[in-house]
């Protein structure tokens, strides 16, 4: 009878290891995925000043609303767009995220004042149904040379909806 006593502490000190070392590895991935998903340029390059940065998209004239082929001969490019302001402040910058090319960040000539429009917009498309995102940058009132990316104002377009939306047909 001594004996089964002395094993019953035993197994008791092994589950207390077993769930103890489970118990971590789960706590482990959770954190290594909420540490994945953490992105700091979001926390650093959103200011309170991006709060009074806005865009939109417009199609001043369905007529021009097409694809074209750049200059590499094999890149369609929807053109067409007009890029609205809607904020407070003029915009300086774009970055484009179209899936298949790489992400472009384009210092704007002319920039886009207030309330004004952008009608230089070419985007490339590797596919209608992709999810294509712009991120304004304004200037920094105080800092010069200071450029601060406006994350939270973003807009995503899918090209083929936009056709559709306005067209009532493909491009």
């Amino acid at each position: 009878m001594k004996s089964k006593k002395a094993i019953s502490p035993l197994i008791a000190t092994v589950l207390l290891v077993g769930f103890s070392i489970v118990l971590a590895g789960i706590v482990t991935t959770f954190v290594i995925n909420k540490t994945k998903e953490f992105q700091p340029e979001k926390i650093i390059e959103d200011d309170l000043l991006c709060d009074n940065v806005a865009i939109d998209i417009t199609v001043p004239n369905p007529g021009l609303l097409v694809y074209t082929i750049a200059t590499d001969d094999t890149t369609k490019l929807l053109k067409g767009l007009n890029l609205i302001n809607k904020g407070s402040f003029t915009i300086h910058k774009l970055t484009i995220n179209s899936p298949g090319f790489s992400t472009s960040e384009s210092q704007l000539n002319p920039v886009i004042l207030p309330e004004e429009g952008y009608d230089k917009l070419r985007l490339a498309v590797a596919d209608e149904e992709d999810l294509i995102s712009i991120i304004p940058w304004i200037k920094h009132p105080e800092e010069e040379n200071t450029y601060i990316k406006c994350q939270m104002s973003e807009i995503k377009i899918i090209p083929k909806q936009i056709c559709k939306d306005i067209l009532d047909r493909s491009c």
